[in-house]
């Protein structure tokens, strides 16, 4: 699970991703999307909104990297997001 906060709301950019094949090179590994409750348009800014819990189940006999992915660019897409209170277990 984790927290994620927003602010200046322009655009959906952020994302969590999961690779069970990740050697230190992010575009040959092969990453899946989490589902996870991230932060959004309708949110408060600044206010921190829960995950939820994030199934992990079907990775319990591998070695997992996990990716917080942000796509925006500098004249139009710059949505802000903060990272917080990230649990595995």
């Amino acid at each position: 699970s984790f927290e994620t906060a927003k602010a200046f709301w322009v655009h959906d950019g952020l994302s969590v991703w999961i690779s069970t094949d990740f050697d230190g090179e992010i575009s040959a590994a092969t990453w899946e999307a989490l589902d996870a409750t991230i932060a959004e348009e309708s949110d408060d800014d600044h206010i921190f909104i829960p995950s939820g819990d994030v199934d992990l189940s079907d990775y319990v006999d591998n070695t997992i990297h996990i990716a917080f992915k942000y796509v925006g660019d500098s004249a139009s897409k710059t949505t802000t997001y903060r990272i917080h209170n990230v649990i595995v277990e």
